[in-house]
């Protein structure tokens, strides 16, 4: 009896065993930089950010309802998903003034999404499987003086009648469709000279980023919009070869090497281009004034400004801020508070 006891026991330990699996942590594919907080996509079709969560007063910044998502996008107010149907989700924040900001996005057959914008003049762009492209914002995307001079009161975003896109990338106030030809279109503010992209050829890829654009070319190299190179100090850029991927900040534009390295130009005021120790890069992004890359493995490291921990990607670390104003010295201030998730 004792000896049946032992075996019974026996098989139930091993049966226990073989059922406390411990449970696979998802990995990290992919990463998007925005102006204060960097999302990340996970393998299991989730996703997770670090930085800025929001307002206290205003909505806090909410990702439970994002699965089954395969590319995503942020920018200032807005975190956005593609699921792999097709299908995009939004998770958006905005103070009370800013109750006319509309997301309408009731988008299907979408392969690519963009999120550009500043403040509470966030937008989304969706590239279609047919080669259009979809945009939804605030309901005229009016940018004031302060953002663009001369443009107050006019919508400057406008792609209705874009075709044979392959490609989108969303700035500050410009959007670039990459075309199946290898040339480039583009719509939006021109101050900077960011939309003369009209005599681009042979580009695989676009990144649009605040004061400049930028392509990367079939040779491994990267065509910048004129003003970029003394303006904003990216002259090193035309000696760049062997690029594989480019993303563009609001000064700064870097760029992924062949051999998983990181090249960087521009503006490096927050140390957002202090990248030349990086190895083994799968992907790169630049947010405003800072940078972040995804390892093979699926580490992440970040450099640049770290106000609300938007760069130093400590997953699951949020803050958020609020503002109390002392009406005697009429003086505004400001606190910040880490959560964690």
């Amino acid at each position: 009896m004792k000896k049946i006891l032992s075996i019974l026991l026996t098989l139930i330990l091993f049966v226990g065993v073989g059922y406390c699996k411990e449970k696979k942590e998802a990995k990290i594919v992919a990463i998007s930089a925005g102006s204060d907080r960097t999302l990340a996509l996970k393998d299991d079709g989730t996703v997770t950010f670090c930085g800025w969560i929001g307002n206290i007063y205003g909505s806090r910044l909410k990702l439970k309802k994002f699965k089954d998502i395969v590319a995503i996008g942020t920018q200032a107010g807005c975190a956005a998903g593609l699921k792999k149907n097709g299908t995009v989700i939004l998770a958006e924040y905005f103070y009370e003034y800013a109750g006319y900001f509309k997301y309408n996005v009731k988008w299907h057959d979408i392969k690519a999404i963009s999120v550009g914008g500043a403040n509470q003049n966030t937008f989304v762009v969706g590239l279609t499987n047919d080669g259009t492209v979809r945009f939804s914002g605030s309901e005229e995307c009016y940018y004031d003086d302060e953002i663009a001079t001369g443009f107050k009161n006019e919508r400057i975003l406008n792609v209705d009648g874009w075709e044979d896109i392959i490609a989108i990338s969303a700035g500050t106030r410009t959007i670039l469709g990459l075309k199946s030809d290898g040339t480039v279109v583009a719509t939006g503010d021109n101050t900077n000279g960011q939309c003369n992209v009209i005599n681009w050829k042979d580009i695989t890829a676009v990144s649009a980023g605040t004061y400049f654009s930028a392509g990367l070319k079939n040779d491994g190299t990267v065509i910048i919009s004129d003003n970029a190179y003394e303006e904003l100090n990216m002259q090193d850029v035309e000696n760049w070869k062997d690029i594989v991927a480019i993303s563009a900040g609001t000064k700064h534009l870097v760029g992924l090497k062949s051999d998983g390295t990181v090249v960087a130009a521009g503006d490096n005021s927050y140390r957002q281009c202090n990248v030349s120790g990086w190895q083994d890069i799968s992907s790169i992004s630049a947010g405003d004034f800072f940078t972040v890359g995804l390892r093979a493995d699926g580490a992440t490291v970040g450099t640049g400004k770290n106000n609300y921990g938007q760069s130093g990607l400590q997953w699951g670390q949020r803050t958020y801020e609020w503002f109390w104003v002392d009406y005697g010295s009429n003086k505004m201030y400001k606190k910040v508070k880490k959560l964690e998730e």
